[in-house]
């Protein structure tokens, strides 16, 4: 990294580098874009200047040309989509060097190959637009707006035909440009089409290029991240062996906490000016956050500024509420982003003059909201309640009616979940009103291409698969670690606490723990075809094949590294169509050997380790070693728990044992058919 002093303006003509020059220059591409004032211009002059500097120096100095591109890319890819189109109309910025020229064949005329079955259709505008409505859940005017958007970035492509896989590509992009993160997340992603793998799986050689991979760079190379990454990255992401997701996509956390008692709420004492704050404070938040907003005592929020209130007006004030947070914008898009409220089910956290009659409130609360659950079938999927019962204090717990109706509602209704506030919970979520939230910022996610990894590879024997795969996963590792590193200059109050200045000159503030990424999986069943295709497996062994691809990810994502401490998740799994197919093969004598393999890997765990995915049922043995491991506690959004009777769970009995039998604080109750289930029985004293 060096000084630029001077640039190249036309042959051997040199003028002086002017910092002013470029920040005048943003100045003007953020007026006239709409999308932020001065002090925006002059961050993004700051990042501008660490991308140019970082590029070029006295050594090296750019053309003016080289600045207008670099400084474009970098206003794209850090999620300025506005601010560069402004920049570009007004500089001459080109977008891509060597972009296709106009004069190409219409889109009409393209013929569609089905990635999958081979099939060959012609390219129909009608079509396309009806399915992004379908799918996205828009209507067709927007539908018809991103279609146009896939129309010109098909025409771009000088091909006479696509495959199904490219039109998804380039939808995903679209999205990406709009800013159309909700409708992107409705949208299935899809990276490496069935078809493609198993040709992978079945190769006897490389042979030539394949046409595909070479369109589907076509479209991918835009959004290489070129003055992000690296080019190790940026080969392995044009090639297919890893998929950045999320380029356009500015850092975020991943998830924001707001307190409804906290100093932001000190002064409100009306309901209204109570729901006008929360909203506002929430939309505030929505281009920060990835998965969405978490809203703490909200119950006591309400019952505070709700004091003396009859029940008739709390159930209005409740139904209000809860209108102003679900509503959708013009376009039948969430105005606000996803909600969690935390309700306590027990007042004797409460220490305020009065408390009694406000832990009153709160009980009649929650009751309201399981029964705006139970009758609104709207707030199914919007809207998640995270109930939270001080273990150590049962005689606190709500009434049997009122337990059965919440694990009645938590087997109904996603996003309705359960926390046993045991010591090291009760600390962080009881601390104090001046703490800023703890955080962890999302560095976005890249999927790893398995098959990819194991076909490049020379592979003689099974223990050559781990080697393949830390070589992937180390590109993989670093493509996060580089666009976390990168986009911390883009945000450098972000990560040091002031997340969102709110009206009047407020700001609220948010303290990062860590940087969290998600590592997805691609090819799990066609790595073991493959492995097995190879003959470095038997049959039936493909389950501890893939136990031991499993363990060896789990240990790669958890490695410490010297830049940053990365949280990755290992997906994959996740997917209930994949995991009915794994469970399929592992439904035979060598899942034996995949339990043994497993549980090795939960008993030398250790803290700060990723998620490793559950790729077999528990048996009674399993589940108490399982459920007493620290491991527990990083299995994403909780555990599936099995509950067999309404009678055990409404006596709270159930809760009990829980507490006092497992270690487990914080689990969800949902069909078995959706969620990995732990097997029956669960408690020590039933094994």
């Amino acid at each position: 990294m060096g000084r630029i002093s001077r640039v190249r303006i036309e042959g051997d003509t040199w003028a002086p580098f002017s910092r002013e020059r470029l920040a005048q220059s943003l100045r003007r591409a953020v007026d006239a874009s709409g999308a932020g004032d001065a002090n925006m211009a002059e961050e993004l002059t700051g990042v501008a200047m660490l991308f140019l500097e970082k590029r070029f120096s006295d050594d090296s100095p750019p053309a003016v040309d080289d600045i207008r591109h670099l400084v474009h890319r970098v206003l794209i890819e850090t999620g300025h989509v506005r601010v560069a189109a402004a920049y570009r109309k007004n500089s001459g910025a080109v977008e891509f060097p060597g972009a296709l020229g106009a004069g190409l064949p219409s889109p009409v005329h393209l013929d569609v190959i089905d990635s999958d079955l081979g099939l060959r259709t012609s390219f129909d505008r009608d079509r396309l637009i009806a399915s992004i409505a379908a799918e996205a859940c828009v209507n067709d005017l927007v539908a018809a707006e991103i279609a146009d958007g896939v129309v010109t970035r098909l025409r771009e492509l000088q091909v006479d035909s696509v495959t199904t896989t490219h039109l998804r590509e380039a939808l995903d992009l679209v999205l990406l440009e709009r800013g159309d993160r909700e409708i992107l997340d409705r949208c299935r992603l899809v990276g490496v089409t069935a078809s493609r793998i198993e040709g992978w799986v079945h190769a006897t050689g490389r042979g030539a290029p394949d046409p595909e991979v070479e369109a589907a760079a076509a479209i991918l190379s835009p959004w290489s991240l070129e003055a992000i990454h690296s080019p190790p990255v940026r080969t392995a992401h044009a090639e297919g062996r890893i998929h950045i997701m999320g380029l356009a996509t500015p850092l975020r956390v991943e998830e924001a906490r707001i307190d409804a008692r906290g100093p932001l709420f000190a002064s409100v004492k009306r309901p209204e000016d109570f729901l006008l704050e929360l909203v506002s404070l929430i939309q505030s938040l929505r281009p920060l956050v990835r998965s969405g907003v978490v809203v703490r005592r909200f119950a006591e929020g309400v019952a505070h500024v709700t004091a003396g209130a009859s029940l008739r007006r709390m159930r209005t004030f409740v139904d209000r509420l809860l209108d102003q947070l679900l509503r959708d914008d013009v376009c039948g898009r969430p105005l606000l982003p996803a909600l969690t409220l935390e309700v306590h089910l027990g007042g004797e956290h409460l220490e305020d003059a009065g408390a009694d009659d406000e832990a009153r409130r709160v009980r009649l609360l929650a009751d309201l909201l399981l029964d705006r659950l139970e009758r609104r079938s709207a707030l199914r999927g919007r809207l998640g309640v995270t109930f939270l019962l001080r273990a150590r204090a049962p005689h606190h717990w709500p009434e049997s009616e009122t337990l059965s109706r919440l694990f009645r509602a938590a087997r109904r209704h996603p996003g309705v979940a359960f926390r046993l506030l045991r010591g090291a919970d009760e600390a962080r979520l009881g601390g104090s009103d001046e703490a800023p939230e703890q955080v962890v910022l999302d560095v976005g996610a890249a999927a790893l291409n398995l098959p990819h990894a194991l076909a490049t590879a020379d592979l003689e024997s099974l223990d050559d698969v781990a080697s393949a795969i830390s070589g992937a996963m180390a590109v993989a590792l670093e493509a996060l670690s580089e666009r976390f590193w990168f986009l911390r200059g883009a945000a450098p109050e972000t990560l040091r606490g002031v997340i969102a200045r709110l009206p009047g000159g407020r700001e609220l503030r948010i303290a990062s723990e860590g940087q969290g990424g998600t590592i997805r999986l691609w090819g799990l069943l066609q790595s073991a075809r493959y492995l097995r295709a190879k003959g470095l497996i038997e049959a039936g062994q493909e389950p501890e094949a893939l136990t031991r691809i499993f363990s060896c990810l789990d240990y790669l994502a958890g490695e410490p590294r010297d830049d940053a401490r990365l949280r990755i998740r290992l997906g994959g799994l996740r997917e209930r169509r994949l995991r009915e197919r794994f469970f399929h093969v592992t439904d035979s004598l060598a899942a034996r050997r995949a339990d043994r393999e497993l549980m090795r890997a939960l008993e030398a765990e250790e803290d700060g380790l990723a998620t490793l995915p559950l790729v077999s049922p528990l048996h009674a043995e399993q589940n108490r070693r399982f459920l007493e491991s620290r491991f527990l506690g990083r299995l994403g959004p909780g555990l599936a728990l099995p509950a067999r009777g309404d009678d055990e769970l409404a006596t709270g009995a159930w809760l009990t044992r829980l507490f006092e039998n497992t270690a487990l604080s914080y689990f969800e109750l949902e069909s078995g058919a959706e969620l990995i289930e732990v097997q029956e029985p669960l408690f020590r004293d039933e094994t």
